[in-house]
């Protein structure tokens, strides 16, 4: 399989279609990253076909959104969808097999316009795409990480099961 990882961060959520051999790009705008392609998402033109595109937008706004207003100094935090709506151009333009957009709790209200309702849940991650039904274990504790320069891109990371799950449902499906 071809498979496409946009804001792929540290590669959690293509890593396990890496292990199994599968060829992957990977597309950040991060340099620090080390991915195959480094773009501003709005730039990014893709050129090659893929059986599957994974998409895991930024979730910092859409955390916010869902917080007290009192953790954000009382004002309402109302997520840009700029992000969501350019993975869904390269979706469409690509036509891929399976695509999964993934995102937290507090995207629901701003995704759901654009992509109806979310098709599974994952413990605190949201999936929304055209994917095989496939089981993973709920996995909680991003939360629990130390202060680091690195802290963003770990809570941000998808888990390997769930990586792993899904990779196998459409390898599965393509049998």
């Amino acid at each position: 399989m071809k498979v496409l990882d946009l804001f792929s961060g540290l590669g959690g959520f293509s890593q396990a279609f890496k292990d199994r051999g599968h060829t992957v790009h990977t597309l950040d705008n991060n340099p620090e990253f080390r991915t195959t392609w480094t773009y501003d998402i709005k730039e990014f033109q893709p050129v090659l076909e893929y059986d599957v595109i994974l998409a895991s937008p930024p979730c910092t706004e859409f955390s916010k959104a869902s917080m007290p207003d009192s953790w954000n100094n009382n004002r309402k935090v109302n997520p840009d969808t700029e992000l969501v709506e350019e993975a869904m151009r390269i979706i469409r333009v690509s036509q891929p097999t399976y695509w999964v957009l993934e995102n937290v709790r507090g995207s629901r209200p701003f995704i759901e316009p654009i992509l109806g309702k979310y098709r599974k849940r994952v413990g605190s991650r949201y999936l929304w795409g055209n994917f095989p039904i496939f089981y993973c274990t709920h996995k909680y504790g991003k939360w629990k990480l130390p202060p680091s320069k690195d802290r963003a891109a770990l809570r941000s990371l998808i888990p390997y099961e769930l990586s792993l799950s899904l990779c196998m449902a459409i390898e599965n499906v393509i049998k």
